[in-house]
């Protein structure tokens, strides 16, 4: 049994009743990547598991699952459903080459040290295998300082270990850090991406109970009286209302101000490398941005606004609708009889 009664121990149906409400979607998306045949009957590892919310979905995929915890009362509970360790990360009492999947999803990035836990999860990963890790990225969401700021004004104060969390966290939370640490991990081939995973959707009340599932709040809200801890809940769910229409305005803007400088770019590209390479780049480009913004006017109709004002910007070239229908015309007649296409 692990003895080390860190600020996790004895959080797990906390952890599963609430934190589990943001951690859970941020599952499902992390495992997403992997292809059906990848899963469909794999062993896979669930590395720093808390309640199992990466090893439900593992299973749902039909994967044989084990999971890890440092906390013997999290691997209590994740063991629930199938074979359970307590065991640091960084220190895995496991066979190497044993899971031909391993998932770590946002605990390298609660880790002093993430190069001996992204170590770990490659030694007992077979040749072969795949290692999926999701971390926080540097661009923190707003909502979620927007609740700790509440609780601050009704008097909480981050202990110690929760500064020092967030500093691990800052070491892993951009692209180039974390292909950093993974190259001296010992990976050889690895692919890094930033991406926005909107929980804003699930609403501010759930937003608020992931919040109070985390230990600092957990612990914070539990000292309160039942009618401040109810005055605590209700101004931490306004005030989250109010950051997440705020955020869900911006996003259409700040992904079209986006598709601006890229197509620009790919412009460029164009001119320097070749139609085939800027070609792709540029239907690529454009597929990603027409399905995102298809996805968020169906789910957040209130992001009109902020959708035609992004269009104003995109006008300095053409109307969006118009770089998208002509995409494969441009790459048809860009390299056109004697131009010279890269290999």
């Amino acid at each position: 049994m692990n003895e080390s009664a860190g600020p996790y121990a004895g959080m797990a149906h906390a952890w599963a009743a609430d934190a589990t409400v943001v951690y859970g979607p941020l599952a499902r998306h992390l495992i997403a990547r992997l292809p059906a045949g990848q899963v469909r009957g794999a062993l896979a590892l669930d590395a720093g598991a808390g309640s199992g919310a990466a090893g439900d979905v593992l299973r749902e995929r039909g994967a044989s699952v084990v999971a890890a915890d440092r906390e013997f009362d999290m691997a209590a509970y994740a063991g629930t459903a199938g074979p359970a360790v307590t065991a640091d990360v960084a220190a895995l009492p496991l066979r190497s080459g044993l899971f031909d999947v391993a998932v770590a999803a946002f605990v390298i990035n609660h880790l002093p040290d993430p190069v001996s836990g992204l170590s770990e999860l490659r030694r007992v990963t077979r040749p072969g295998g795949v290692v999926l890790v999701s971390v926080f990225s540097d661009h923190r969401a707003a909502a979620k300082d927007t609740v700790d700021q509440v609780a601050e004004a009704h008097g909480f104060v981050r202990p110690s270990w929760y500064t020092d969390l967030q500093r691990h966290a800052r070491a892993v939370g951009t692209t180039a850090s974390l292909r950093h640490a993974l190259a001296a991990a010992g990976f050889i081939e690895s692919v890094v991406v930033e991406e926005h995973v909107d929980v804003g959707s699930l609403g501010a009340e759930a937003l608020v109970r992931y919040r109070m599932g985390m230990p600092q709040l957990h612990t914070f809200a539990a000292s309160l009286s039942a009618a401040r801890r109810a005055t605590f809940v209700a101004e931490a769910v306004a005030a989250a209302k109010a950051r997440i229409k705020e955020q869900s305005e911006m996003t259409a803007e700040r992904l079209l101000a986006m598709f601006v400088d890229a197509y620009d770019k790919a412009i460029e590209w164009k001119q320097s490398t070749g139609a085939v390479r800027a070609g792709e780049m540029i239907g690529k480009l454009t597929g990603l941005v027409s399905d995102r913004l298809r996805v968020e006017v169906e789910q957040k109709p209130s992001v009109a606004a902020a959708i035609e004002a992004g269009r104003q910007r995109v006008a300095m070239h053409r109307p969006l609708s118009q770089i998208i229908d002509s995409t494969a015309a441009e790459v048809s007649t860009v390299g056109g009889p004697g131009t010279s296409e890269p290999p």
